[in-house]
């Protein structure tokens, strides 16, 4: 039996998205979530964004850099 991964890839990743989600990340550190992680590239495409405790996507100082940087 394949695994969901093996029948379903991801697709790749290009450079100027990958530039985008890095962009991303900085901005949001630098409005107000400083332990904003950078986002992996895995081998098998997506993007992938580490967790931290510390982030909480409901707390008001990720909302607010979410709105000033908006999505990657």
């Amino acid at each position: 039996m394949k695994s969901f991964l093996a029948a379903h890839p991801r697709p790749p990743i290009s450079a100027a998205q990958k530039a985008a989600a890095l962009k991303f990340a900085r901005c949001i550190r630098a409005h107000g979530v400083p332990n904003f992680p950078d986002p992996r590239f895995p081998a098998g495409g997506g993007i992938g964004i580490p967790g931290v405790p510390d982030n909480n996507p409901d707390a008001p100082a990720f909302q607010h850099a979410q709105q000033v940087c908006g999505n990657p």
